[in-house]
């Protein structure tokens, strides 16, 4: 591990030296120092989270004309992949990343930072941010949106996500993540099966859509197993991505068999049998990697 910053009171370590650090929350007491070290600040905190913990004042950050990148998602959770895309084009160099532990918010994006600058595929991304901070990503939706953003930038799509798509809008992260799941059952890349859905109405835009419209932005994971005669893709629904968990009351109230249904119908256009299954987890089944 790199040593901590020589910043008093700044708990911060260098993903890359000089580029891209992550740190748990900064004090008031750490601003002059934070931003003498770094160009972009980027907070992942939730206003309850600044105030309570005895955390810096953000709006002092702006008044003094350093860029403030500040996407509050409750912990546990992660970006949306459009959100994620646009936090990551609007760093400048060096830049701090952090939320209230610097843990699995901030590992997320430091993570879709070596995605994007270094080309790592994405566990390895996330394997040397456990290295360089002591702390990586936690849950299924952070793991799942870097497993989508990775796809993104090996498409070549990551640059136009945030401009082309609304940052709540779900069907892009599961356009990505129903072609990477498929694509093994298919004579097409995971890049192919993307671009070309991406683009136009294909059986996996349309089941995206499906799983958009019943779900919401709730869709923790996508994972398949079986054959091309038969397959099992199992969808993890979660609390709407975002949210603590403990501001969601109870589990998302679905109509599972007509989605299940709906999305075996999009996808029998593949010429695939599948057999969608629901995981649907209450608010307190935190879904750890």
């Amino acid at each position: 591990m790199e040593a901590h910053l020589n910043a008093p009171g700044l708990r911060a370590r260098w993903v890359e030296k000089g580029a891209l650090a992550v740190s748990p929350m900064p004090k008031s007491e750490d601003v002059e120092s934070m931003l003498s070290e770094f160009d972009t600040i980027i907070s992942l905190a939730t206003p309850i989270e600044h105030v309570y913990s005895g955390g810096y004042d953000p709006r002092l950050v702006e008044g003094i004309g350093k860029r403030l990148v500040w996407r509050p998602i409750g912990e546990y959770n992660a970006p949306t992949l459009a959100e994620l895309a646009y936090i990551i084009g609007k760093i400048d160099e060096p830049a701090l990343v952090h939320c209230f532990r610097g843990c699995g918010r901030s590992s997320t994006v430091a993570a879709a930072w070596l995605i994007k600058k270094k080309m790592k595929p994405a566990l390895v991304a996330e394997s040397e941010v456990v290295t360089a901070t002591g702390c990586g990503v936690e849950t299924l939706p952070q793991r799942t949106v870097l497993q989508a953003y990775s796809l993104a930038v090996r498409a070549g799509v990551v640059d136009s996500l945030a401009s082309r798509y609304d940052l709540d809008d779900p069907v892009p992260e599961y356009v990505l993540l129903l072609s990477l799941e498929l694509s093994q059952y298919l004579p097409a890349t995971p890049e192919e099966l993307a671009t070309e859905s991406l683009e136009q109405d294909t059986p996996i835009r349309e089941a995206a859509r499906v799983l958009a419209d019943a779900a919401g932005y709730t869709v923790a994971g996508i994972s398949s197993k079986g054959d091309s005669s038969s397959i099992e893709l199992e969808i993890t629904i979660w609390v709407p991505r975002r949210s603590h968990p403990a501001a969601i009351r109870r589990a998302p109230r679905l109509d599972t068999a007509r989605l299940r249904n709906r999305v075996s119908r999009a996808l029998d256009r593949l010429g695939l049998r599948v057999d969608v299954v629901l995981d649907i987890k209450n608010p307190d089944q935190v879904p750890w990697v």
